[in-house]
């Protein structure tokens, strides 16, 4: 398990192997350790190991998040070319 805290940005995160994702022990004892921080207002996020090809599903996800991006700089500069009556 790796913990990683950031205290100017109120985050940890949670890093855990397969092997850590399947102990039911230290799942419980994960879920009082972060109902404590949630008290604290820190955002919690929990990374598991998963069975998927990291480097495929990486590259899906980036070539996803990219396209949505120029999806959203075209509506932009499409938006700012409207009149100003027209861009309401």
């Amino acid at each position: 398990m790796r913990i990683v805290v950031h205290n100017e940005k109120r985050i940890i995160s949670i890093w855990l192997s397969k092997s850590e994702s399947a102990d039911a022990e230290l799942n419980s004892r994960l879920l009082g350790f972060c109902d404590d921080f949630k008290k604290h207002e820190y955002t919690l996020a929990v990374f598991r190991s998963g069975s998927g090809n990291l480097e495929e599903l990486t590259g899906s996800l980036l070539k996803y998040n990219r396209a949505l991006m120029a999806e959203q700089e075209v509506k932009a500069e499409k938006k700012s070319l409207l009149p100003p009556s027209a861009a309401g």
